[in-house]
């Protein structure tokens, strides 16, 4: 399942996804693309930046069930 919003906002990102933290796949290597440092997920979401990629800003999470202990 992805979990995506175009927001630039942790609140409606990250904050949204921690709870699923066990269950989240890592989407990228590049740092310029990784959450919200203070984020407890930071690392295995990703997002879109204006200033970075010419578009809008957008929050992407991929949350596999299957990864449940």
């Amino acid at each position: 399942m992805v979990y995506s919003t175009c927001s630039l906002f942790p609140e409606e990102g990250e904050l949204q996804v921690e709870s699923y933290s066990d269950l989240l796949v890592k989407l990228t290597d590049d740092p310029r693309h990784m959450g919200y440092r203070k984020s407890k997920v930071w690392m295995r979401v990703m997002r879109t930046y204006p200033h970075v990629d010419f578009s809008e800003g957008f929050f992407i999470a991929k949350i596999d069930p299957s990864r449940k202990n």
